[in-house]
């Protein structure tokens, strides 16, 4: 199997095939050369006796090498069979993974969508640089005040709540993020508390 030496690390099937390649092209030149004898004389019918057996052994090598090939093919299929599978509950633990990944980003963005609505609530807290609050508006002020720091402690929660399903569930960028919203959140909740204690 000199085609053999072209192949690094050849595999059984690919030995088989070329084993069966070698055993038909002897087989098919014992035939011509089986074919050219003349039987004239009685060297001609040993050599051709010669040949005959040599075909009949080729022909058996050839059933030989046929039944080893079904055999490392059914095994090799086997393996296909059996990495396809593995492949397969790979793929499919990916996308459970995924869908995980997903559903747990996606309850951050409804967190990150609660803060950017209590944030605008905000809004109508500012004054302008020089600016003061009347005593009516201080009162008002402090009344609102209590219901927003009372919601961004449920929201500090849930931030904190996301950082830790995130650690847990390694997602660095749901852990980093929330733990981010999370800080943002509490500095605001200290402002907020100061304002509630001005007079």
């Amino acid at each position: 199997m000199s085609e053999s030496k072209t192949i690094k690390n050849p595999s059984p099937l690919v030995l088989t095939v070329l084993a069966l390649d070698e055993h038909f092209t002897n087989l098919n030149r014992l035939a011509d050369r089986i074919d050219e004898i003349d039987l004239k004389s009685n060297f001609d019918f040993e050599q051709s006796e010669k040949l005959i057996l040599r075909f009949t052994e080729s022909g058996q090598a050839i059933s030989t090498e046929i039944a080893r090939f079904v055999t490392i093919l059914n095994e090799t299929r086997g393996q296909a069979e059996l990495a396809a599978q593995k492949v397969s509950a790979k793929a499919d633990h990916l996308k459970l993974r995924k869908d995980e990944v997903q559903k747990k980003l996606a309850r951050f963005e409804i967190l990150s969508e609660k803060v950017s609505q209590l944030n605008q609530s905000l809004v109508h807290f500012r004054r302008p640089a020089g600016e003061s609050f009347s005593d009516q508006e201080l009162a008002e002020l402090k009344t609102s005040l209590t219901t927003v720091s009372n919601q961004l402690e449920a929201l500090i929660e849930e931030s904190r709540i996301l950082k830790e399903i995130g650690h847990d569930s390694k997602i660095k960028i749901l852990e980093q993020n929330a733990e981010s919203m999370r800080q943002s959140l509490i500095a605001v909740s200290q402002k907020i508390s100061g304002m509630m204690t001005l007079q």
